[in-house]
């Protein structure tokens, strides 16, 4: 597994039934799941996530 990603999973953020909806700005809905490995990939150790929290029902943004 990818360190970045072992590192949100970890972090205890994402939860079963959260979407994450963005990565850096670029809308996730029609990519693949390997699209989206390749924007992590390619960030520079900051990655921005757009999150949709299935208990609060809103979306926020957070930063690392």
């Amino acid at each position: 597994m990818n360190f970045k990603t072992n590192l949100i999973s970890r972090s205890g953020i994402l939860q079963p039934g959260d979407r994450i909806l963005a990565i850096n700005g670029q809308q996730l809905e029609g990519m693949t799941l390997e699209d989206a490995r390749s924007i992590i990939k390619e960030s520079n150790n900051q990655i921005h996530l757009e999150i949709e929290f299935d208990v609060a029902g809103k979306t926020i943004s957070i930063f690392r």
